[in-house]
């Protein structure tokens, strides 16, 4: 028996098709809409995803994208009207295991769902029986938070994630491009992983950035870390993170060598103190805004500012020195850009809900205005220690950024002294009308130097 999300918005067909895999002892659950569905992948565990592409709220060929995006290895099953050959390559670059063709026999569907089910399920004893066998090489990770676990822990104690087997990198200790010993893993998502690495003669720290081999022949996975690695490069300024080279080695593996940060996250402070006074949180915010004012200016919108993004380290005259980081889902804007360059079309679904703009959460085309709304965010969380908006998963925070009313300081923390003008700059960078909004980042930045404090 497999454990199943069915995914479609056709209620007769999403009935029929759950009734007969149920007689096959499947356990089905069904939803109906692209972001409840994420929403659900992001909190539960299945065997197998059958998946609808034209469905409300996010398409499921992006509901794929994100899901692997964050590392989501659940074998999917694209089940579809769409027959074109486009639409079936585009279906597998998103990270789809099987297409199937609306109208379909469910004798047919029920096969391929037994195939995709025993493949997995192969693929995840084989693992079981190498990772006991090496301990010293195999160990279990949680796809939500990243704590590792012995092997014998089956779920997450934080969060109760079921876990998955990991293998220790086996590139550490490793010469990549004939002058880079990679050191240490110091960050991985769903696309990518980041090395520390030192230069061999140089003996100079760097950071250098490898596409996961999984995807390294996925064209639209190149495509976007190339764009991340073209939208850095434009970039030349001391609050936003430094691409020394891009290329792609012999044998395929597309890289990025960056600077190599010292620092800790925006996140890591308010873990450990959950708001910034407003003097310190000035200096910290008027350093992310010059960073972002100058990648407007170059034509870069960020799309993903949060906490996790923001970089402080201390430079050479003991202040405290930003850092923005990650342009993995940048936007480059430029008028000559043919369909084919524009990997982010309209109604796809990119960035960090907790952080994301309205138009943003439609799926909208999204301009600089977008990144003075996350921002809004951030300064919000930073100077409370709360998000604005936090709903009790991703669905509830999305609507709440499209409607709900950003809370008073003195609402969610009456215990501190925020002066009226600093919240007044906040609440206007999160205005839901885009006209309402600052227009520019060097206007954030005027209001917020003219702050008595």
């Amino acid at each position: 028996m497999a454990r199943i999300l069915l995914v479609e918005d056709d209620l007769d067909l999403c009935e029929r098709v759950a009734l007969w895999l149920g007689h096959e002892d499947h356990d089905v659950e069904t939803k109906h809409d692209g972001l409840e569905a994420l929403v659900l992948l992001g909190e539960r565990a299945y065997d197998l995803v059958i998946l609808d592409w034209d469905i409300p709220s996010l398409p499921g060929v992006d509901v794929c994208k994100k899901f692997r995006s964050m590392g989501g290895t659940t074998p999917v099953l694209m089940l579809t009207g769409r027959g074109g050959m486009q639409d079936k390559e585009a279906g597998f670059d998103a990270g789809a295991d099987d297409y199937l063709t609306k109208p379909f026999h469910l004798k047919e569907l029920s096969a391929r769902v037994r195939a995709l089910v025993r493949r997995s399920s192969m693929v995840e004893a084989t693992k079981e029986v190498i990772a006991q066998q090496r301990p010293d090489v195999f160990y279990k990770l949680c796809p939500e938070c990243g704590m590792s676990f012995p092997l014998d822990t089956q779920e997450c104690g934080d969060d109760g994630t079921i876990l998955q087997i990991t293998k220790l990198d086996p590139s550490i200790g490793a010469i990549f491009g004939e002058r880079y010993e990679l050191e240490a893993v110091i960050g991985s998502g769903g696309m990518s992983t980041v090395y520390r690495a030192k230069h061999k003669l140089m003996n100079k720290l760097v950071a250098i950035k490898l596409l996961d081999p999984r995807l390294v022949r996925q064209k639209t996975a190149v495509k976007r870390f190339q764009l991340e690695a073209q939208a850095a490069s434009r970039l030349n300024h001391p609050n936003v993170i430094i691409v020394h080279d891009f290329g792609i080695t012999p044998d395929d593996q597309p890289f990025m060598i960056m600077d190599f940060l010292t620092g800790r996250s925006l996140m890591d402070m308010l873990d450990e103190k959950p708001q910034v006074v407003p003097l310190r949180a000035r200096q910290l915010f008027v350093q992310v805004a010059s960073g972002l004012s100058h990648a407007h200016k170059c034509g870069v919108v960020h799309r993903d500012i949060k906490p996790n993004n923001i970089i402080i380290d201390i430079d050479h005259k003991g202040e405290e020195a930003v850092k923005i980081v990650d342009f993995g889902i940048a936007k480059v804007i430029s008028d000559s850009a043919t369909p084919q360059e524009r990997l982010t079309r309209a109604g796809e679904f990119f960035g960090t809900t907790m952080y994301m703009s309205p138009e943003q959460c439609r799926g909208k085309d999204v301009d600089h205005r977008s990144d003075i709304y996350s921002l809004g965010c951030v300064m919000f969380e930073t100077l409370t220690g709360l998000p604005p908006f936090e709903g009790d998963n991703d669905f509830d925070t999305i609507q709440m950024h499209l409607s709900a009313v950003p809370p008073a300081f003195r609402e969610r923390r009456p215990d501190l002294a925020i002066p009226a003008e600093f919240e007044g700059i906040v609440r206007k960078a999160l205005e839901k009308d885009l006209e309402l909004r600052y227009q520019s980042m060097d206007e954030l930045i005027a209001d917020l130097e003219s702050i008595p404090l």
